[in-house]
């Protein structure tokens, strides 16, 4: 039974539950409010010389006054009731102002202005879940690994210098303002399996596989910048991962000699009769673009650089160190108010 990589599936669950405690940032900015009072008089002397607009504002925020009513200022666009002659104030008229459409379009522009989305200021939070493909290098890791070894050598034939692998899971992660996330997310998958058959003449054919398997997540850093639908990110990603390497050896009958269980192989030459593992750490940048479908639904893509390092390799087999570049591509679609 082969062997699954669990870390993967923490750090997806990690970033899951990051992602939905920062979800809580869009509604406390969406409902933040503040409240002004506004109220302007206008005198007017009585030799009929007009006197300067005030504007006196009660506000728990400092207000430009110019900057929201320019027509008071520059004496327009508003609208006055015939003077009544007022004995105790002296002979002078006042000039009550009824605030017109425009002017009242002027009041609420800074409610405007603060009443930005969350997704534009980086806030809430998102789950993706991801499709991706990558270059693995086997050169370095899995060729070096059967290279030494008389049986399973034969296999090298069948496994190019780059090979694709498909991996398959997710990501989390909140904002925390300014494009800012941090979440994190794992993936996991397998390539085709590696085989050669050798002729045994009288005999029946044996089958020598290799099962390659990959599994790697971390924590994750974005900046993103939005423009209209669309979210520009790049960042990055911290982890580890680990690299499984399972022999299985048939008969063309069907029957297994030996499957990963243990060293029990029946070719006294061959070392490796067992799944291999070799753990590394993963860093790992990308850049991509997104596209937000609803409020809450995105699609994306972005291309992914990750770099595995191992200090310790197969453990005591060759190659014990590696350093590998596995570029590659990943396909998102979000749930979210992020894109």
């Amino acid at each position: 039974m082969k062997k699954q990589p669990h870390f993967p599936v923490i750090m997806a669950i990690l970033g899951m539950l990051l992602s939905t405690a920062y979800a809580g940032k869009e509604s406390e900015f969406q409902h933040r409010g503040y409240s002004e009072r506004y109220s302007q008089t206008a005198r007017q002397t009585n030799d009929g010389t007009e006197g300067a607009s005030q504007l006196e504002l009660d506000t728990t925020q400092e207000v430009d006054a110019t900057e929201l009513f320019p027509e008071a200022h520059a004496g327009g666009d508003a609208d006055t009731v015939p003077p009544e002659q007022d004995a105790a104030s002296g002979g002078k008229k006042d000039t009550v102002l009824i605030i017109t459409e425009h002017t009242a379009a002027n009041l609420a522009r800074p409610t405007r202005e603060r009443d930005v989305s969350a997704r534009v200021q980086g806030y809430g939070g998102a789950l993706s879940f991801n499709v991706s493909g990558i270059a693995v290098d086997m050169e370095n890791t899995v060729k070096k690994l059967i290279r030494s070894d008389s049986v399973w050598s034969k296999v090298q034939a069948s496994i190019e210098d780059k090979e694709f692998f498909p991996l398959f899971g997710g990501l989390g992660f909140g904002g925390v303002g300014n494009g800012i996330r941090i979440g994190g997310g794992g993936w996991g998958g397998s390539s085709d399996r590696f085989e050669i058959t050798i002729r045994n003449p009288g005999e029946e054919d044996t089958i020598y596989t290799l099962d390659v398997s990959l599994g790697m997540g971390g924590f994750l850093l974005e900046k993103a910048i939005v423009a209209g639908d669309f979210n520009l990110f790049f960042g990055g990603m911290i982890g580890g991962g680990s690299m499984t390497v399972t022999p299985i050896k048939t008969v063309s009958g069907g029957s297994s000699i030996f499957s990963g269980s243990g060293p029990g192989s029946s070719d006294s030459n061959s070392t490796i009769g067992q799944e291999l593992d070799a753990g590394f750490m993963l860093l790992e940048a990308h850049a991509g673009i997104s596209y937000s479908i609803l409020s809450w639904m995105h699609i994306g893509g972005d291309f992914t650089a990750p770099f595995f390092i191992s200090s310790n390799g197969f453990k005591d087999r060759s190659p014990r160190l590696f350093q590998t570049f596995n570029p590659g591509f990943r396909f998102r679609f979000l749930l979210g108010n992020l894109g």
